[in-house]
This record gives structure tokens, sequence and C-alpha cells, in this order.
């Protein structure tokens, strides 16, 4: 294998390299939202199983929460995307929870495909670089 070509692998496994580190970002990033949703999906079971004016522990986020009362465990307020905020009973509020979480998992799997094909176009490169040194 000449110079040329040697460099231009290196090359392609560089960039193979970084589009896998950014798949994996992406693999974090859908693994965290999809550990909200069922953190989300658990306070739900626990808001029902409330009664009305109970006081609450309320996150505000960074560790920080503040008491409430409990207005009305039966429906909660959910932010459909754009600034929108709906109100839905708990269990369409968990029904909608269940069906992002699902659509994480197909995100996820299609990421999954995506660094499996990437692994193995940096493991050619590497076996043909290995083949030419020879």
């Amino acid at each position: 294998m000449d110079q040329k070509i040697l460099q231009e692998k290196a090359l392609l496994y560089q960039m193979l390299q970084r589009q896998l580190e950014e798949i994996n970002h992406q693999s974090m990033l859908l693994e965290r939202k999809e550990a909200e949703f069922f953190i989300s999906k658990e306070a739900l079971v626990g808001i029902e199983r409330e009664k009305e004016n109970k006081e609450i522990l309320i996150p505000l986020g960074s560790e920080t929460f503040t008491y409430a009362k409990l207005a009305d465990p039966n429906n909660v307020l959910v932010n459909m995307g754009a600034g929108v905020v709906v109100e839905k009973d708990i269990k369409s509020a968990t029904i909608m929870l269940d069906e992002k979480i699902a659509e994480v998992e197909v995100l996820k799997d299609r990421v999954r495909q995506d660094a499996t094909k990437v692994s193995q176009k940096m493991n050619e490169i590497v076996k043909e670089i290995e083949e030419s040194q020879k």
C-alpha cells in the first residue's frame, strides 16, 4: 500500500473515530432521557396514591426541594413541546411516557446499530493497514 493510500486510510479512521464518539454521546443522551421518563413515571404512581392537599416535596433541581400541597392528585401538567403545556389525567400521562420510552428504545437501537457499523469499518481499516505492513 503506497503512502498516499495509507494516509487516506488513517484520515478515514480518524473521521470514523470522531463519528463513533458522537454516536456514543448520542447514546448517553438517550440513556439520560429514558431515565428521566422512568423517574417521571414513578412520580406519577406516587402522586396517584396521595390525597388532595397532602404536603409533598417538589424538586427544584440541583438537589433543592420545596414544600407544596397537592392540589389535584388525579391530573398533571404535561409539556407537549414548543411551550405548550396541557393537563392530563395520570393514566393518560403514564401512557404518554410509555410511548416516549418506546420511542427512545427505537432510537437507542438505531444508535447501537450505527455504532456497530462504524466500529466494523474501523476494524476493517486497521486490518487493511496491518496487512499492508506485512
